[in-house]
């Protein structure tokens, strides 16, 4: 992999664990207060101070971790298309007589969110970003991936299977 991603890698891997929690209810078994109100193991662990990457067992961060750089480093070449392919937002034109703040076309952090949401065939992600061929090849490459469901072990701790 080369060096074009070296400091956005690991915020990016931070985005991917905030996803997997983010899209993950809580159990009832683990908590029924917090399961009846529907929140999600993202939330549950805000609300008691720990950060997605102190909420995961260290082997589920590993093996996550090491899926996400293959990931990433295999489809370098299609996220280099996705940023410079990705459709602007439709505020973000001069045209329409004023400007929003945007992100970029399509950075680290975005591939993130999207790689886990596709690998679960939640019925967005890449696809759905306007990315093209881009899109259907990290698509793709994350279905290959296959999906990731995230719970809570007794030890309290997330993990993967």
């Amino acid at each position: 992999m080369s060096d074009y991603f070296d400091e956005s890698l690991d915020a990016a891997f931070d985005q991917a664990l905030m996803t997997l929690l983010w899209q993950a209810p809580v159990e009832h078994d683990d908590d029924p207060e917090a399961c009846d109100y529907g929140l999600s193991l993202l939330e549950w662990y805000e609300d008691k101070g720990v950060t997605p990457r102190e909420a995961m067992s260290h082997d589920a961060w590993a093996q996550l971790q090491r899926e996400w750089v293959a990931f990433v480093d295999y489809h370098e070449g299609a996220i280099r298309r996705a940023a410079r392919e990705r459709p602007h937002h439709p505020l973000c034109s001069p045209t329409r007589g004023h400007w929003i703040e945007c992100q970029s076309a399509c950075d680290l952090t975005d591939v993130a969110h999207d790689w886990i949401l596709t690998r679960n065939r939640h019925g967005v992600g890449f696809w759905d970003r306007g990315l093209g061929i881009a899109g259907e090849l990290l698509t793709r490459g994350a279905h290959f991936d296959g999906e990731v469901d995230a719970y809570v072990g007794d030890d309290g701790l997330v993990h993967v299977m």
